[in-house]
Parts: structure tokens; sequence; C-alpha cells
């Protein structure tokens, strides 16, 4: 579609911003103005502009990764101009925008400072989008999440502080998260078992029974032991309360 726009613009000796911009400085992002007149075909209705957009700025994202069990991780946002030709004009942009837009990650501190598509693992990208979908929750319209693979690496407290992040993605998303943790399992509103046998792949919707020994065998690779079961009936109660909180 900006293709198209920039086609119309040169034509027509019109120069056009584009619409979405994020801001650097502040960390924030933010919907330019338009003028609807040169654009007949478009209402103020369609286009949405969130005077409360949620900071995005990299101390914040730093700040929730730290949460999550990635206290050295340094972030930030590069930025590059593009450039582009069209109908034989050359112009400061391309049809995928004004600039190439990179986020650079060093996950630990004897690493360099790389972009994440090339460095990061599978948990540490899932956990760097969770800190991003915690900040972004209250305005973006993305209805379905999955995470996979979130848990690596961690345990302990950082696995509750995980859980209860996505807990606070959960309300308002739907979210799907693959995890061998137990403090990450017990927070979900359902919880599904998958086991494979002969290469053959079966789900099935756990009840509060069958729940409590997921969990334990989850804990202790036992689904008869006592504490196991002790231990997986106290984290689903303390999840319980943790969620009413949150909710």
């Amino acid at each position: 579609m900006l293709e198209h726009v920039i086609r119309w613009s040169v034509r027509h000796r019109l120069v056009v911003v584009a619409a979405w911009a994020l801001v650097a400085v502040s960390g924030a992002f933010a919907l330019a103005s338009l003028s609807f007149d040169a654009f007949p075909d478009v209402t103020p209705a369609q286009v949405q502009v969130n005077a409360q957009a949620p900071a995005l700025g990299p101390l914040e994202i730093e700040r929730q990764l730290c949460e999550l069990g990635m206290e050295k991780a340094k972030f930030t946002v590069s930025f590059t101009p593009s450039a582009g030709t069209i109908d034989g004009i050359d112009l400061p942009c391309s049809p995928s925008g004004l600039d190439v837009i990179e986020f650079i990650v060093q996950t630990n501190p004897g690493l360099a400072p790389q972009p994440l598509r090339k460095i990061a693992s599978g948990g540490e990208l899932s956990r760097i989008m969770l800190a991003l979908k915690s900040i972004l929750a209250s305005s973006d319209r993305v209805s379905v999440l999955v995470f996979d693979e979130i848990d690596a690496g961690i345990g302990g407290v950082v696995a509750t502080a995980v859980a209860r992040k996505l807990g606070e993605v959960a309300r308002r998303h739907q979210v799907f998260v693959v995890t061998h943790l137990p403090q990450i399992a017990c927070f979900a509103d359902r919880h599904v078992g998958v086991r494979k046998h002969d290469g053959l792949a079966s789900i099935e919707v756990l009840d509060d029974d069958a729940r409590v020994l997921e969990l334990s065998r989850m804990l202790a690779g036992l689904e008869s032991s006592e504490h196991a079961v002790s231990h997986a009936e106290e984290l689903l109660a303390e999840a319980s309360r943790i969620r009413a909180g949150v909710r």
C-alpha cells in the first residue's frame, strides 16, 4: 500500500510523511497526523490515534528483561536510512518505510551487541517478546500469542516472575505456553497434557485432579509421591492467589 501512496505522491508532487513513527527519544509509539483532504477514501475514523501510548524505551525494556532473568541484557534500537527508486526517481525511502529498524541486543556482558535476529536463542527471544508484550499489552491488537521454550535456562524465583508476566499479558490476549516448568504451568487457566507414544502425539485437557498429578510428575517425576502431590497443590493454591491479585 505504501508503494502505491509513494507513486501517487511523486506524480502529484506531494510529500507524504509515513503514518507510523517510532519516536526514539521518548521511546513511545506515535501516529503522525494525516491530511484527509489528500486521501478522500480515508476517513478519520479509520486512523486511531493513541495519545496514551505506553513507553517503549530501552531502559523500560531492560527493566522488564531483568525481572525475567536477563539481568545483564542491553537493548537498543538501530535506525538506518532507507532508499529506493520508483519510476526512475530516487527517494529517501522504500516501500517498507523511511528507515530500516533493527533491534540490537547484548544478552551477556562478554558478547558484542548484535541484531536480535542473529544471536538470541529461542528462550531469549520468547522472554524479549514477553517483555515487549508486557509493556504494549494495553494497546496491542494481536489476539493470540504463543511462547515456546520461554522457560529455557530459568527456574525458581525467575520462573515465577515469568509466570506472573504471562498472567499480566493474558489479561488482554489469548496466550499459549509450551513449558516443562511446574512454576509456569500452575498459573494456566487451562492445562493441556501432551503425550507421545510410538511417534504419535496426543493431547488431553486436564481436570483438577489430573492437573495435580501432572504437576507432581513435573516436580518429582513421580505421580504417586505424597510430598510431590502436596507441593503441586500448594503451587496451584499460590498461583490462584497471585492471579486473583493480578486480575
